[in-house]
């Protein structure tokens, strides 16, 4: 009897050296401030300033411009943030980021953003907004763009809430107005704690949400974290590409019609891109580019610490979906960059904290 207490003691025992040698591992391994070993640079990137923690932006072809999202990050409660326009028609020599006069609304503090066309000269752009007000904590913004003219006009027309935005990051439009919606665990219930402890045990508890024009629906389909997202087309088949931050994968989903109108998602496809993914675009030639962050640690320390800086990586998913590195940084040129976007044969990528968009010349050979 005694003999068997003692083999049950040591297993116990040994089962909790394990247990606890693995989660340490997984912690450690998530806080630490490892930097890149290998770059891929672009010689002669332009850093356009003017627009502080230029988080999202979205390109529009037929305007040849962005729309930038743009808020301290760095601010515990943060100041009001805006919207800004960077025409990328003229040389790049004379770029220069142009905040939109609006009716902004209150404690507007934009984050992800996407853009519905509904006509040659304009349409609707879709803001998340995180007001940090009691009882209605996040929210997405509607505008109306008009950028005929010289001058581009912006009008705030609605806000929408719904208790599934529960920590919203980034969202894609389609042609008919509707949403998808990821959410990250940034102000999930727990605080940093709770991302610790979701991390290390996988828990899922951010929902992919969708928007059909009259109320929000969970698709069931949760991840740990998912920052960014974006939605394309091939041929007769729609896909969702979207982050699984904790994991360095890139989640392909094949969008599902219903006949009740809320789709449904099935998981096709996981890239393994070894890097935390960040926001998404995609060109017409359906290319998928996203910003990565290398090193957790790293990102998590320049959050307070502006002299800290972390690493930047920016790949490109092709149609069959294999991948490339376009751009990788120790974050000397740009540091934790969260969107990237081919024009033409420029590489334009934004960033979580600092002040400005880097434009960088396309190498023939390395894209």
């Amino acid at each position: 009897m005694k003999k068997r207490l003692l083999q049950a003691g040591f297993i116990i025992v040994l089962v909790f050296v394990l247990t606890t040698g693995y989660f340490g591992f997984r912690i450690a391994a998530t806080l630490s401030k490892k930097n890149l070993t290998e770059t891929v640079e672009l010689p002669g990137c332009r850093m356009i300033p003017g627009a502080i923690g230029p988080e999202d932006f979205h390109y529009i072809p037929e305007a040849g411009a962005l729309v930038i999202s743009s808020t301290d990050r760095r601010k515990i409660d943060f100041e009001a943030g805006q919207l800004l326009w960077l025409d990328l028609s003229v040389p790049v020599e004379r770029q220069a980021i142009v905040p939109f006069q609006s009716n902004y609304p209150e404690r507007f503090a934009p984050h992800g953003i996407t853009y519905q066309k509904t006509s040659p000269t304009g349409g609707n752009l879709f803001v998340i907004s995180h007001r940090l007000q009691d009882g209605n904590r996040h929210s997405l913004e509607v505008f109306r763009l008009d950028f005929t003219g010289g001058t581009p006009g912006l009008t705030h027309t609605r806000t929408l809430a719904d208790d599934l935005l529960i920590s919203p990051n980034d969202l894609a439009a389609l042609p008919d107005g509707t949403l998808f919606i990821s959410n990250d665990f940034q102000y999930l219930a727990g605080g940093f704690i709770g991302q610790v402890v979701d991390t290390v045990f996988q828990r899922h508890r951010a929902p992919l949400v969708y928007y059909d024009g009259q109320q929000f629906h969970d698709l069931n389909a949760n991840v740990t974290a998912s920052p960014g997202i974006t939605y394309v087309t091939r041929g007769n088949a729609e896909f969702l590409y979207r982050a699984d931050y904790m994991r360095d994968i890139v989640q392909k989903l094949r969008i599902i019609r219903t006949q009740s109108g809320v789709p449904a998602v099935k998981l096709v496809k996981e890239i393994d891109i070894q890097a935390g993914p960040d926001n998404f675009t995609v060109d017409e030639q359906g290319n998928v580019y996203v910003a990565a962050h290398y090193s957790t640690g790293l990102l998590m320390a320049t959050r307070n610490d502006p002299a800290v800086v972390s690493p930047t990586q920016i790949f490109r998913i092709t149609p069959d979906d294999g991948f490339t590195v376009l751009y990788a940084n120790r974050g000397d040129e740009i540091s934790a960059a969260s969107v990237a976007q081919l024009v033409g044969d420029r590489l334009i990528v934004g960033q979580i904290y600092e002040d400005g968009i880097l434009s960088c010349p396309r190498i023939p050979t390395a894209f």
